[in-house]
């Protein structure tokens, strides 16, 4: 069995050196091994367990940042990126809240709340299609780190690298709730693939064109709509709605026999079945929280997803086919 941890802990661990947002797999990989440790009756091995797949992530991650700084002299980090436009972000939430920042930081923030301005009209504008908001919230997302920095360097109110990072903390804090709400709909945002081709052609939906010309980079190019793109849509939401409803069925189902103490008879496809949405689950919540909905963070989680769903739809055709022989049954 620690064989198999020390495999999973050197993948964990090449996942993370190849991707900063692979960092949410190191505690729910811990807890798939504690728990399948449990499922298999062996608790007092736990320990040695998760020793067995710390060492082998440690060891993955240390070389990855070795062949990495034999060729780079420095890696830059998009931590600040990420806080700065998650901040962005916020000025367009409703009941945003500016915190108290030193002047050059408050500066700053309050320039890019007026370069969002035109975005937030448009939010609240009822004839907007909710789908194309939720292509440009990841548009704006991009927008407000790739091209708003450059129009607040030329206003002399750029912030440094450090500054971006207290900006989008201290935006964060200072609000809780438009924060939850922003990340949870980047969460569902994630499986609203190809929104964009089908609002605009089933819904009538119009892409907004603002007066100031730099904000139409965040807008996608409706000449560039594939029509293939249309049929992603019902696609994905209802693989997410899948996976979101077989996430809770199997999270339960082990929940509940934990607490009655009969984890050992849990069927092994209900615990795979699990384990494996906790992989794939925390690291799309970890990205809506910290990035943006795009769909390339959505993709490495696809297989994992996809067996789980698979494993999920067999238990349950298992169970309520041992149910129809029970009430057959004389």
């Amino acid at each position: 069995y620690y064989k198999h941890v020390i495999v999973f802990g050197f993948t964990v661990g090449a996942l993370i050196g190849l991707r900063q947002a692979m960092w949410s797999l190191l505690p729910a990989a811990a807890a798939v091994v504690a728990l399948v440790c449990w499922w298999r009756g062996r608790r007092p091995s736990i320990l040695v367990a998760v020793a067995c797949l710390g060492a082998p992530i440690a060891a993955a991650i240390a070389l990855e940042a070795a062949l990495y700084h034999g060729r780079h002299a420095e890696r830059e980090s998009s931590l600040r990126l990420m806080l700065f436009g998650k901040a962005a972000m916020l000025t367009t939430e409703a009941g945003f809240a500016m915190p108290r920042l030193p002047p050059a930081q408050h500066d700053a923030l309050r320039r890019m709340d007026e370069i969002m301005q035109p975005f937030e009209d448009w939010l609240g504008d009822e004839t907007a299609s909710p789908l194309l908001r939720s292509r440009l919230r990841y548009g704006f997302k991009h927008f407000s780190t790739r091209h708003a920095l450059p129009l607040l360097a030329a206003a002399g109110a750029y912030p440094t690298e450090a500054g971006q990072k207290a900006i989008g903390l201290a935006a964060i804090a200072e609000n809780p709730r438009p924060y939850l709400r922003l990340s949870s709909r980047y969460y569902l945002d994630l499986w609203l693939v190809g929104a964009v081709d089908y609002a605009l052609a089933y819904h009538g939906a119009r892409l907004p064109d603002f007066p100031a010309a730099v904000l139409n980079n965040a807008v996608p190019d409706e000449a560039a709509a594939r029509r293939f793109h249309r049929y992603l849509l019902p696609i994905f939401a209802a693989f997410g709605a899948a996976c979101l409803v077989f996430s809770i069925r199997s999270w339960g189902g082990v929940a509940a026999a934990v607490v009655s103490r009969r984890l050992r008879e849990t069927p092994a496809a209900t615990v795979l079945a699990a384990s494996l949405f906790l992989l794939a689950q925390s690291n799309l919540l970890f990205v809506a929280f910290t990035a943006h909905s795009q769909t390339r963070y959505l993709m490495p989680m696809f297989p994992l997803l996809t067996l789980g769903c698979l494993l999920a739809l067999t238990t349950a055709l298992d169970f309520y086919r041992r149910r129809a022989r029970v009430r057959r049954s004389p």
